[in-house]
């Protein structure tokens, strides 16, 4: 699943409880794109993820949720691109 973020905190994204719960359950990748660059996190990792906010967030439109963070650390699509189209 490809998640958009708008902002950095203290070099952590920061994603929806029911995305990580929802990739982990589906065994599927969450893909975090930040300004046009993107880190993968598998989704075996998604199992404990870390936490840096510990209270509620009341959302508009689904009741309640919290907020796991990642460290940011992007793919570096040279290095990508470099073992791809070169063997």
């Amino acid at each position: 699943m490809k998640y958009l973020v708008k902002k950095l905190w203290k070099g952590h994204v920061s994603v929806r409880d029911y995305v990580v719960k929802r990739c982990a359950q589906d065994r599927e990748d969450l893909i975090i794109d930040h300004n046009g660059e993107e880190m993968t996190i598998p989704y075996k990792s998604l199992s404990n993820p870390k936490q840096l906010h510990a209270k509620k967030i009341k959302s508009k439109y689904r009741g309640e949720y919290t907020l796991y963070d990642f460290e940011w650390k992007p793919e570096d699509k040279t290095q990508l691109g470099f073992f791809k189209g070169k063997g």
